[in-house]
């Protein structure tokens, strides 16, 4: 059975040969430093969520991040590449990666979690699920499927949240930035019969 998610649908929407290219001849891509980037965010977020609500600080979060750094650095080394630019690209082994490299980083992720900060306040919510796999076969040879990044019950209403480290679209791409959460709620829906009441896109 093959499997779509939000990203490889939008890609064929955008350009069936960019679908073609990542999703049936799998070519390998350079990791980029701006997805990786809104990783190592959401990671830090995910983690502050596992925190007492008390606890759930820009403080924190600034505690959780290097650890964060260090832990996905560990798990998916090739994310090397995306923090070292002019490093030859493949390579049998990543490359070292500089104290300034990491630093950079660092600093510009903090930013968007300083960001986080004034858009929300996590102490005041308790999410439901949080990187949560949802999927939905809709005929033997489909599933639709994707990891939501939190969901929230509030007055018995269902909100969808999706972070975003990119910059805020302009107004003639806002409907494609809310595919991807569309996307999410009818794979909802089609599982659980539930229809969210609200579709959030929070950008940092």
């Amino acid at each position: 059975m093959g499997a779509l998610s939000p990203s490889r649908a939008g890609d064929y929407l955008t350009c069936a040969l960019l679908y073609r290219f990542r999703t049936i001849d799998r070519l390998p891509e350079r990791p980029g430093l701006a997805a990786f980037r809104g990783t190592l965010v959401h990671e830090v977020l995910d983690r502050l969520f596992d925190l007492p609500a008390p606890d759930r600080t820009l403080d924190e979060a600034g505690r959780i991040l290097p650890q964060a750094l260090l832990d996905l650095l560990e798990a998916e080394p090739e994310a090397a590449f995306a923090l070292v630019e002019d490093a030859e690209w493949p390579a049998d082994e990543p490359p070292q990666v500089p104290d300034a490299a990491r630093a950079q980083l660092l600093t510009d992720a903090a930013a968007l979690l300083d960001r986080y900060f004034t858009l929300e306040d996590p102490r005041q919510i308790e999410p439901t699920h949080r990187e949560q796999l949802v999927e939905v076969a809709l005929d033997p040879d489909l599933l639709l499927r994707g990891y939501v990044d939190r969901m929230d019950e509030t007055d018995g209403r269902l909100r969808v949240v999706d972070y975003k480290t990119g910059r805020s679209p302009g107004q003639q791409w806002e409907q494609q930035a809310m595919f991807q959460l569309r996307f999410y709620a009818l794979v909802v829906h089609r599982a659980t019969g539930r229809i969210p009441g609200r579709l959030q896109l929070l950008y940092l």
